[in-house]
């Protein structure tokens, strides 16, 4: 019988390519904002009549910044919406995937996080997320959550586009050099999520519950940037030789309401002894992106 998958967030960076390998491996109902009701009795009565065998939430609040002077509306999609599914997957036998951040740590070790260190979020976007965490490890026995951090994609707006739109209008960037992550592409992401569903819809004791999904290595945002504006002048990209100028910064932007973790970086390895899943460096992924952007001349 092929299984009905739900995705929700379809538009997302991470649900808009599942939406694109979803339907490898089951009949895909994929909505985004608006298209689904978020009430508990009017979302069960949604999943009652779709009877799904897997639940995808990629719908977030991931404006982390607006998180701070947003926190109701934060906490209804970060939190209510994951602990409904939970709850109703848990009822119906139900596969939940759900995906969280980085942003569930303070940045204060020296090392990557495993997913038995302590969670201890700096800002209001980190607390949701990681409530939203805890509701579905407590409700929901089948489940996959997956952490990642710093994610781009060829669709809507990031890092990358970000910097490449900047770099055509200002002689003058200053990036964050202390804060440090893996870079991690919704491709990547996507790609793994397909990988586990493989499992759990042919074994019977596929592996379930909290695992951090990134590429491997790291990077701080500044190098990050330098990295961007490097590879856009080797493909050709409408830029100055000289400009722009790039500055690096240290400590909390005073502008941004929302305190980030200065350490992002995600231990992997609990992902590759359960789903054999070797992440290569964010450097392979990235240079194939900018590659991509380019030939598709999508907009910054």
């Amino acid at each position: 019988m092929t299984p009905t998958i739900l995705l929700l967030g379809r538009n997302g960076q991470v649900g808009w390519e599942l939406g694109s390998i979803l339907p490898t491996v089951g009949l895909l109902k994929a909505c985004g904002r608006g298209e689904f009701p978020i009430g508990p009795d009017s979302l069960s009565e949604f999943l009652d009549n779709l009877k799904p065998s897997v639940i995808i939430n990629s719908a977030a609040f991931t404006a982390v910044d607006l998180c701070e002077s947003q926190p109701i509306e934060a906490t209804l999609v970060n939190v209510t919406l994951p602990g409904i599914l939970a709850s109703w997957a848990a009822r119906n036998d139900c596969l939940l995937i759900h995906y969280s951040t980085d942003y569930v740590f303070d940045g204060a070790k020296d090392a990557p996080y495993l997913e038995t260190d302590t969670p201890n979020p700096l800002n209001f976007y980190g607390r949701s997320k990681l409530e939203g965490e805890r509701l579905i490890s407590e409700l929901a026995p089948k489940h996959l959550i997956f952490r990642t951090s710093w994610v781009y994609s060829l669709l809507g707006k990031n890092f990358p586009k970000t910097i490449l739109k900047m770099a055509q209008s200002q002689d003058r960037l200053t990036v964050n050099d202390e804060q440090i992550g893996a870079p991690t592409p919704a491709a990547f992401i996507a790609a793994v999520t397909l990988v586990a569903i493989k499992i759990y819809l042919t074994s019977s004791d596929a592996p379930t519950g909290l695992y951090h999904l990134t590429p491997t290595g790291s990077v701080t945002w500044h190098d990050f940037a330098r990295q961007i504006i490097s590879q856009a002048r080797l493909l050709g990209w409408p830029l100055s030789p000289e400009l722009p100028i790039l500055f690096p910064s240290y400590g909390p932007d005073p502008t941004r309401p929302a305190v980030r973790p200065i350490n992002s970086r995600l231990d992997t390895s609990k992902l590759t002894a359960d789903f054999g899943v070797y992440p290569p460096d964010w450097s392979y992924f990235f240079e194939r992106f900018m590659l991509t952007l380019k030939t598709l001349s999508l907009p910054s």
